[in-house]
This record gives C-alpha cells, sequence and structure tokens, in this order.
C-alpha cells in the first residue's frame, strides 16, 4: 500500500489509487518550450531536440489566418504539437512584484476591457486552428471577496471562461 493510500484502495478523495498510478504509467508527458508564432519559430523547437511548445504573442495584430495557417504547417512538417496559444494582451505589464500587481492581467480597471477582448479573440483563434487551449497571467487577483476589485475581475474570467466553453 502506497503512502497515500487508505485501506480499500482509496485515497482520501474517494479515488481508486491504483487507476490512477496506472493513468499516470500510460500517460506520456513531453518537455516543451514558449516560442513566437511564425512558422520558422518551429525549427528553434526541433534545434533544441523537443516535439512540443507553446506558442505565444501578445500583439493581437498578429493573430491573422495566414501567421497561423503558416505556423500550423511548420509544426506539422516538424511533427511537433502545439500543447496552447500563450496569449498575451493589450496595455502596459510589468514584469515584477511591485509594479506587477497593478499592471497585469484583467486586474487593472482601465485595461480589463480591452484584455478581455483580446482573451476572447485568443479563444477564437486557438479554436479555428484546433489548438487546445489558451494560456494567460490573468493579474493578481484580490483574495478578499470583499475587496471592491474583486467581482469586476470574477466577472471578467467569467466572460474569457463563457467564450472558451462556447468554443468548446
Amino acid at each position: 500500500m502506497s503512502g497515500h493510500e487508505r485501506p480499500g484502495g482509496r485515497n482520501a478523495g474517494g479515488r481508486n489509487v491504483r487507476d490512477m498510478e496506472r493513468r499516470v504509467r500510460m500517460s506520456k508527458l513531453d518537455i516543451g518550450v514558449i516560442v513566437g508564432i511564425y512558422a520558422e519559430d518551429m525549427q528553434r523547437v526541433v534545434d533544441l531536440g523537443l516535439r512540443s511548445c507553446q506558442v505565444c504573442s501578445w500583439n493581437v495584430e498578429e493573430w491573422t489566418d495566414e501567421r497561423f495557417d503558416a505556423l500550423l504547417k511548420a509544426a506539422a512538417e516538424r511533427q511537433i504539437d502545439i500543447t496552447t496559444f500563450w496569449s498575451g494582451y493589450p496595455g502596459p505589464e510589468v514584469w515584477n512584484f511591485t509594479e506587477g500587481p497593478a499592471t497585469i492581467g484583467l486586474v487593472p480597471p482601465k485595461y480589463r476591457a480591452q484584455r478581455v477582448e483580446a482573451l476572447k479573440k485568443a479563444a477564437e483563434f486557438a479554436a479555428k486552428f484546433e489548438l487546445p487551449s489558451i494560456t494567460t497571467h490573468l493579474g493578481f487577483l484580490p483574495e478578499d471577496p470583499n475587496d471592491a476589485n474583486y467581482e469586476p475581475v470574477v466577472g471578467a474570467i467569467r466572460e474569457v471562461a463563457r467564450r472558451c466553453d462556447e468554443l468548446g
């Protein structure tokens, strides 16, 4: 019996531990890299000896059918799996712990609406080109539900999630 298993082969959550362990052994986990959305970025993945990547772009103007068609063709030719579209959004962002909370994600009220629209567009592109998901940094979410920013941020996240759900 493993340290996580209770009598009867179940963990604390009631799940069958042996089934969970079997599924983990059967799954194939690949290490990948984050690259841009240009076709030539796929060669960088190959040069690193990898077969998996996330594609990333913060510039909504770059999200064109032609660019994604070329990207997917280059990925297919090199047998690379694109696991997600790491989507950015317009407006400033500062990647540190002092200015980041006020500039990153859906938290800053000044940029929230346009960022929601950008993430919905990212979801539409991911769906159109059969990418399995989008990924982003939603920001430093308020922990206190009484914070004046809490409900608007959660509402913005729900709006993006609804669009993703609609797209499948």
